[in-house]
């Protein structure tokens, strides 16, 4: 816990310095609660095999010097390869993000996940950057790509520009997210890596309402989450697809599509009652 700083400023990096030593305050005033300290150091090169020997016996080292920080330190040395940073990159960065939610989400003993409804301004937040930028990386498990301006698309347009009193999640089948995990704090649901596998065309149309202008007018949007684990594949949405949108009106949106078949099995317009449609009809989302 003691050290000699005159003697460290000649060869030490001044930042390392700086750190180290609000680390040692802290950890001097935990002291009392007798806190479990654990370190972990990473070598990082670009070695094709594992580390040298001698690179091996001074991180065993300083493994064992950081041991001694207290009485229940534990240290530990990761060494990568160029093959280990060439995985790690291909997975990519792990991110967290947030989902503010209007009523409280409903959820079954049946596992991690939550149905919830997310007003339409704080879903565009969550899908944009804070520059406001579409966030892509949220569709990199979605195998389709925007379909532009479709029959479906122009109809979810319309219904996001309409100024009746309805609100937009009962003629929209909403959005489904994957994640690593999926927990509640306080009026918000945080998700780790989420993955926007169904409802990808209504993403981009509510991105390209608030991008001209629009107001959410207290209107939501369904948004099923469902946290399957890091160690689980995500699923994919399916390939097939019908074109039965191109003969439906424009204000005809899907109610009912599960994430997995995405089989219509009712429709309803605004402006009419309930239409019946085979249940074996598949729905490009």
């Amino acid at each position: 816990m003691s050290r000699n700083e005159d003697e460290l400023t000649s060869h030490t990096n001044a930042k390392l310095l700086e750190r180290t030593r609000r680390f040692l305050h802290v950890l001097e005033d935990l002291a009392s609660s007798f806190p479990q300290v654990r370190v972990k150091v990473i070598y990082a090169s670009k070695a094709a095999e594992g580390p040298h020997p001698n690179v091996k016996a001074k991180g065993d080292r300083l493994r064992r010097e950081l041991a001694k920080i207290t009485s229940d330190t534990e240290a530990t040395i990761e060494y990568l390869s160029a093959a280990d940073l060439r995985e790690r990159t291909a997975r990519g960065a792990r991110a967290v993000a947030q989902l503010v939610f209007s009523e409280t989400p409903m959820s079954t003993p049946l596992g991690e996940g939550y149905v919830c409804l997310a007003r339409l301004d704080e879903y565009y937040k969550f899908i944009t950057s804070e520059n406001e930028a579409l966030r892509l990386e949220l569709f990199e498990s979605n195998v389709r790509d925007y379909a532009g301006s479709t029959t479906v698309n122009n109809a979810i347009s319309e219904t996001l520009k309409s100024g009746t009193g309805e609100d937009f999640w009962w003629f929209n089948n909403g959005v489904t997210v994957v994640a690593d995990a999926a927990q509640i704090a306080g009026k918000k649901i945080v998700i780790k890596d989420p993955q926007i596998v169904n409802g990808l065309q209504t993403s981009h149309e509510v991105y390209s309402y608030f991008q001209f202008g629009g107001q959410h007018r207290d209107r939501s949007l369904l948004v099923k989450i469902r946290a399957v684990g890091e160690l689980l594949p995500k699923p994919r949405v399916p390939t097939g697809a019908s074109s039965i949108h191109e003969s439906l009106g424009p204000r005809i949106h899907v109610l009912c599509a599960s994430r997995t078949a995405q089989r219509t099995q009712v429709l309803r317009s605004p402006s009419a009652g309930r239409q019946a449609v085979p249940a074996d009809l598949l729905v490009s989302r």
